[in-house]
């Protein structure tokens, strides 16, 4: 367990991880095992100071609109969403142009793409709404049209790929930045939240730099599943009641 606390705190200062091509799927699920336990204790231990903090100022953080959102599906459907659909979406989008190619740069585009029209159109991530189609085919149509000019124009692709090897902190920082902000939309935004920002979305910030590490050391396949772990924490009372 300290091996993976150093070498993440490492990784926060240098960003330099000699990724895992070896070894069985048994031991990189241990690997990832320990890399969530380490994360959840970093955010209970912040949780309880922002809270206490918080407590002092005579402050209450802004409800969830996604909790709210949760509360009008079918347990069943919540954790369809929150286990599967929201972690290979958010980590395709956020965390698999940590390392460039026309193939990742494509997707990524359309991902966040797809994110950006449901902020605009106010609606949430994954819902199938009359907005549904015109987001898919928007970002579609963004995305087909970066890999052909990544295909076509090798100048360009030339140039991404000068830019990604020597700037690997700046897309780290990025993507962590996109990540932990793209969560202030899951409430409604008002200088009271804009102020909170920092408080609200730390447990984001915190599963970024995780979730960089493991997507940078083992492969976005295992960011994929210790997002879904973090997520099913989140929703253990959900799977008492289902159980139920």
């Amino acid at each position: 367990m300290k091996f993976f606390v150093f070498e993440m705190l490492y990784f926060i200062k240098k960003r330099d991880l000699e990724k895992v091509e070896n070894g069985s799927i048994i031991t990189k699920i241990k690997d990832i095992f320990k890399i969530y336990v380490c994360t959840f204790i970093v955010y209970i231990f912040f949780t309880i100071f922002l809270i206490s903090t918080l407590a002092l100022l005579n402050l209450h953080t802004p409800s969830n609109n996604v909790d709210a959102y949760l509360n009008t599906k079918t347990t069943l459907q919540t954790i369809i969403l929150t286990v599967f659909i929201a972690p290979i979406a958010e980590e395709i989008g956020y965390r698999l142009s940590l390392l460039y190619s026309k193939r990742n740069i494509s997707i990524t585009i359309f991902f966040l793409s797809f994110f950006l029209y449901c902020k605009i159109t106010s609606s949430f991530n994954y819902e199938i709404d009359e907005h549904f189609k015109y987001k898919i085919i928007f970002s579609l149509i963004l995305a087909l049209l970066s890999f052909i000019l990544l295909l076509k124009r090798k100048d360009i692709n030339n140039r991404l790929i000068f830019f990604w090897s020597n700037n690997h902190m700046a897309i780290l920082l990025t993507s962590i930045f996109l990540f932990t902000f793209s969560h202030i939309f899951n409430f409604n935004i008002s200088n009271k939240t804009l102020i909170l920002m920092p408080i609200i979305t730390f447990p984001q910030l915190i599963y970024a730099i995780s979730l960089s590490y493991t997507r940078l050391k083992y492969g976005i396949f295992y960011s994929i599943i210790l997002h879904s772990m973090i997520n099913i924490t989140s929703l253990v009372p959900t799977f008492l009641d289902y159980i139920k």
